[in-house]
């Protein structure tokens, strides 16, 4: 039979007997199906897709891959990510009401999903769940602060960076004192204390800060003692006491020769007030004192064959016999 055709079925009865008959039509062809068992063969119901199953069998009526139950063209459920998936079909990890594909935090830990390390699988320099893409790093050297020595990348570590410490800085170096060397102990570090090695003579005076020169050997530089008043009557840097005192004896004029011009200078200092540079070198007796016989045996050396001075004579030199006359420090002999 074909569908859509017209038959005509014909009866007749035998030996004359004729009535009415009841002819019942039914499919007994194999390969006839009817899927949900409603007396109408499946060829002649619905089948949307045109997938050879109709529709009251069809788990996908559409076709779209998506099954029935979860497919918002039948369900008229919500959509969040318009995937054409009834949202309630779709994971929601952290069971938040938001399913995974339009949740910013997939597992609920309070961490956006493109930050969290679960989700990125990057690097996280601290352990404290978040990707380090997402941290700050001030100094942009590749280490988030959480992680870097050196937040600001000055080269300062942080615990002695007083941006960081807050704490003081009197040398305005950038780290912190406490991280500075404090060599006596005194609670100001060495770039801010006058005396670093708390001996009591300021930096500038301290032999051991100075590295000068220390003649007299007293701890304090010579250029201290001087501008405190120490005598360096040649201005060459050194005090003269600790200058050997070098003069001629005889040579009251300090001149580098002895004459009789000496022995007036002699007498014009005792009689005249005149001054004499080395009295050392005007006591030609050498007795320690300047008097009138001093004058009188020079003359007598010069005029009638009288000794010569005593030494130093008749070259430059130091007195041999120390007396209380005063130094000869600033005399012609001295260099």
């Amino acid at each position: 039979a074909t569908a859509g055709s017209s038959y005509l079925i014909q009866f007749g009865g035998w030996q004359g007997g004729e009535g009415t008959s009841l002819v019942t039509i039914f499919n007994s062809g194999a390969g006839v199906s009817d899927c949900n068992s409603n007396g109408t063969i499946d060829s002649c119901e619905t089948d949307t897709d045109s997938d050879g199953t109709i529709d009251d069998c069809d788990d996908d009526i559409d076709g779209d891959g998506i099954p029935n139950a979860c497919d918002v063209d039948l369900t008229a459920g919500s959509d969040c990510d318009a995937d054409g998936q009834d949202d309630s079909c779709q994971t929601d990890t952290d069971s938040d009401g938001t399913i995974d594909p339009c949740d910013d935090d997939l597992d609920g830990d309070g961490t956006p999903n493109d930050c969290d390390l679960d989700q990125t699988g990057g690097s996280d320099c601290d352990s404290d769940g978040q990707d380090d893409s997402c941290q700050t790093d001030t100094d942009s050297d590749g280490t988030i602060d959480a992680c870097d020595d050196d937040i600001d990348g000055d080269g300062i570590p942080n615990a002695c960076d007083v941006d960081q410490t807050s704490g003081s800085d009197c040398d305005s170096d950038g780290q912190d004192d406490s991280c500075q060397t404090d060599t006596d102990s005194d609670g100001t570090i060495d770039p801010c204390d006058d005396d670093i090695d708390g001996d009591g003579t300021p930096n500038d005076c301290d032999l051991d800060q100075t590295g000068g020169s220390d003649c007299n050997e007293n701890g304090i530089d010579d250029s201290c003692d001087i501008a405190a008043g120490a005598a360096d009557n040649d201005s060459n840097g050194v005090p003269d006491v600790c200058e050997a005192a070098l003069f001629i004896k005889g040579d009251s004029n300090d001149d580098e020769v002895v004459n009789i011009a000496d022995g007036i200078k002699t007498l014009a200092f005792l009689f005249a007030g005149d001054v004499i540079v080395c009295p050392d070198a005007a006591d030609t007796t050498d007795d320690g004192q300047i008097d009138i016989s001093d004058a009188i045996a020079l003359f007598s050396y010069i005029f009638s064959g009288g000794a010569a001075p005593p030494a130093p004579f008749p070259d430059c030199g130091e007195d041999p016999t120390p007396d209380n006359l005063s130094e000869c420090n600033a005399t012609a002999c001295n260099p």
